[in-house]
């Protein structure tokens, strides 16, 4: 790297700044189809009771795109998604739905169900979204063995293809721009740059970036491929500088001379096969309807009241996914030393965790909700009939 001064990078990216982890239409040639190739999309599927099939937002605050022509690529998630992409598909495979807008191509990647199960539950859930947030213990885990690699080339690297082949045949001859997005789709610019070299291509990440201490924990092959196909783009946006210098510092560590970092005044850049290719901050964007429509709910509107029926002095509230890499046990920890100390304000304060599981039947996920339940457990017993800490996790896991 050319420089290691945090300076210099906080002063190259500042004025790089994009609001919007989705504003291609800013930066892409108008001539030029705009392709979204995303691991989840703006429309889900369900059945009535009829059994037949409705189509329903995913994101309502997507009305200042919806004159924009664009195709969207992603993945059938539900059995409903892959009922969707068998019956109403037309013969050029576009969704047809009456609730998408009129300039949309809505395009839905159907994998096998054994495939996407390596994909997801093997690879992405489990190993790259733990590997990203730096939540792997090097001495101990992850194990990669037969199974893993298994699932890489038979899940995640075929997954990704589909996605590539889906995006390849929506364009046939046509110039086009692809927007892809996040760590599950990863080796999709590296596919469609190797058959369409001429193709604008930004990626964007909404999860941090390891360093290589950490990158390294992967077989090389696989950080490789990762590295090739994110550097086949033009331009790469992270949520922060931290990601950048970590994204450069592998490129440098793992491709050597083949990557030139350059530092500017005006931003981040990387050579590599005589390409140079713009690293960006861009900021997972905020939907402020998302949040008015959440607070009108009966489950939201009962949590108010029942906050506001406390008989506690002070309550402190933390509402956040539980994940290992956050400081949630720490947290209760840190509550229960302050009761130990002052143990008079158990009668006035309460600490109240909205927590929402992630995927129980990963084992990494199970054993942090024991752990939360334990630390909340121990901080309680000190004082009989009160529980100055309580959790309230979502009965639905979430996904990452």
């Amino acid at each position: 790297m050319a420089q290691k001064s945090g300076d210099i990078y906080k002063e190259a990216l500042s004025a790089r700044v994009v609001n919007d982890v989705f504003d291609p239409m800013r930066h892409h040639p108008f001539n030029r189809r705009l392709i979204v190739a995303s691991s989840r999309g703006p429309f889900y599927f369900t059945e009535d009771d009829a059994g037949e099939l409705v189509a329903r937002h995913a994101v309502e605050s997507f009305e200042g795109n919806s004159e924009s022509s664009i195709t969207w690529i992603y993945g059938a998630i539900s059995a409903a998604d892959r009922k969707a992409a068998q019956l109403m598909a037309s013969s050029d495979n576009n969704i047809l739905a009456s609730v998408k807008p009129d300039h949309w191509d809505i395009r839905l990647v159907s994998t096998p169900r054994r495939v996407h199960h390596k994909f997801y539950n093997v690879i992405c859930n489990p190993l790259l979204w733990f590997l990203l947030h730096r939540s792997w213990s090097p001495t101990f885990t992850p194990v990669i063995g037969k199974q893993e690699r298994d699932a890489w080339d038979n899940g995640y690297r075929a997954v990704n293809e589909s996605y590539a082949n889906e995006v390849l045949a929506s364009v046939g001859e046509d110039r086009f721009v692809l927007v892809t997005s996040n760590y599950q789709l990863m080796l999709v610019p590296g596919f469609v740059r190797d058959r369409h070299p001429d193709t604008v291509i930004r990626h964007s990440f909404e999860t941090p970036w390891p360093w290589p201490s950490d990158l390294e924990i992967l077989p090389v092959e696989w950080r490789l491929q990762l590295l090739r196909s994110l550097l086949s783009v033009n331009e790469l946006s992270f949520p922060t500088a931290r990601d950048i210098r970590a994204f450069a510092a592998c490129a440098e560590e793992f491709l050597k001379e083949s990557a030139v970092v350059t530092i500017e005044h005006n931003g981040v850049s990387i050579t590599y096969e005589e390409r140079i290719v713009r690293l960006e901050i861009a900021q997972p964007s905020v939907r402020p309807v998302d949040f008015k429509s959440l607070k009108g709910i009966s489950p939201t509107q009962r949590a108010v009241k029942d906050l506001t029926a406390d008989k506690y002095r002070h309550t402190f509230v933390t509402v956040d996914r539980a994940e290992p890499h956050k400081n949630i046990v720490r947290s209760i920890n840190a509550c229960g030393e302050l009761l130990k100390q002052s143990p008079e304000m158990a009668q006035d304060v309460q600490f109240l965790l909205f927590l929402t599981l992630g995927p129980t039947h990963i084992s990494a996920y199970k054993r942090l909700s024991e752990e939360i339940r334990r630390a909340a457990r121990r901080v309680n017993d000190r004082f009989d009939g009160l529980n100055p800490v309580r959790t309230a996790p979502s009965i639905e896991p979430s996904l990452p």
